[in-house]
């Protein structure tokens, strides 16, 4: 059984070491590297069994590198072989480690080469009499299917077709052209991304021979391709993209006909849509008073308690009031006077990136990324949650047929 895993270079990791104490379930956020760790393994078995087919040991020179074309590297999907490499900085090497509880400990280093080709060998410390014996028996299975390497630009028929076999991983760079082709699609898209996970969702190129489809991480970093991301964001993208790509109710109905959906938009959504009735059939549409969701989660009570929570009770004190010199001369004095109540201002300013963030900065917790608002929420009390939130939730039992 795998020990310890140790990853130099690859990908998201700068030098990391992983210990396994024995079975393992890998949990946490999207894109924080949970794939990667597998694929690392998956390349270090794919680098040795290649260079194994060579074979190739001189005691005065070492290990010989092998060649793996980017085709045949099934461990990773790659349209260039910079992907491999963090922040796509392609050059030297990059080293991945394994240790088994057989006694082993085995290092491949993975060289670069050419974005069509890298070369392969064990790190110069392993024996070669045990690299002929090791049988490490490490299969990888990918947590996605269908995800092309590459992909043309099909016609619209052609990818209702593929859909229609089940097979969307084949399309989703074509989904994501349809999607960027129509503006309100395009930018809804984005936000969804933006909002779960911190990244800049790219339009997609399809100039070219094959569609080219990226992101970027958060501070400018070079983009990168979808197919090197992790699975929770390539299947939250596949879905987000499917249904962008179309009306969303009309998409879910090709699963269930006659499917109950409710659309629950934000108070400055544009063009402006009226509540509809909630009959617990068909498309519903309900809308928040307020200018967005995030703007009922501004109350001073429970943001006190998620700074209390972020720096410490003890260190709180000071931090706690500045922000609420913030909230007392910053906001108008009937918001101030009754956070709960319907006031215009909250219904026309922008919560997520001016009200809360402002709040936030002055209570010194900087650049606090809008996807752990949540937190806030998590920490409200009963007495502290607006009566349309409760409101708003009823709606949505009784929209899918479910008694509040």
């Amino acid at each position: 059984m795998i020990r310890t895993v140790r990853i130099r270079g690859f990908k998201r990791f700068g030098e990391v070491e992983f210990r396994l104490p024995g079975h393992v379930v890998l949990a946490g956020p999207n894109n924080t590297g949970k794939t990667t760790i597998l694929q690392a393994i998956a390349s270090w078995s794919l680098a040795l069994r290649r260079w194994r087919e060579l074979n190739d040991y001189n005691p005065r020179e070492g290990y010989a590198r092998a060649p793996i074309a980017r085709q045949a590297f099934a461990a990773v999907p790659l349209r260039s072989f910079d992907l491999m490499w963090r922040d796509r900085r392609y050059g030297g090497q990059i080293e991945i480690g394994i240790r088994h509880d057989a006694g082993w400990s085995v290092t491949m280093e993975l060289i670069a080469d050419s974005t069509e080709q890298i070369y392969v060998r064990p790190g110069a410390e392993v024996p070669a009499d045990r690299l002929r014996e090791l049988d490490p028996g490490i299969v990888y299975v990918p947590p996605m299917t269908g995800l092309e390497t590459n992909e043309r630009l099909l016609q619209p028929a052609a990818v209702e077709q593929i859909l229609g076999l089940g097979r969307p991983g084949e399309v989703l760079r074509n989904l994501l052209v349809t999607a960027s082709r129509e503006d309100s699609a395009w930018a809804a898209l984005q936000d969804s991304i933006g909002k779960l996970f911190g990244y800049e969702l790219l339009p997609p190129d399809a100039s070219g021979p094959y569609i080219q489809a990226e992101y970027r991480a958060a501070g400018g970093a070079r983009p990168l391709d979808i197919a090197s991301a992790g699975s929770g964001f390539q299947q939250v993208l596949m879905l987000l993209a499917f249904l962008h790509a179309r009306d969303h109710h009309e998409a879910l109905q090709l699963v269930r006909e006659g499917l109950p959906a409710l659309e629950l938009r934000d108070g400055d959504a544009r063009p402006p849509v009226p509540d509809s009735e909630i009959t617990g059939t068909g498309l519903q549409r309900l809308r928040w008073r307020r200018y967005e969701i995030e703007s009922y989660l501004i109350h001073p009570d429970a943001l006190t308690r998620f700074v209390e929570a972020e720096v410490g009770v003890e260190a709180a004190e000071s931090h706690v009031e500045d922000m609420l010199a913030c909230w007392r001369d910053e906001f108008p004095p009937a918001v101030v006077r009754e956070p709960l109540g319907n006031h215009g201002y909250l219904n026309e300013t922008k919560a997520r990136t001016i009200l809360l963030s402002s709040l936030l900065e002055a209570a010194g917790l900087h650049a606090l990324p809008y996807t752990r608002y949540h937190e806030i929420a998590a920490l409200m009390l009963p007495r502290e949650i607006h009566p349309e939130v409760v409101e708003k939730l009823d709606a949505i039992c009784r929209a899918f047929g479910v008694e509040p």
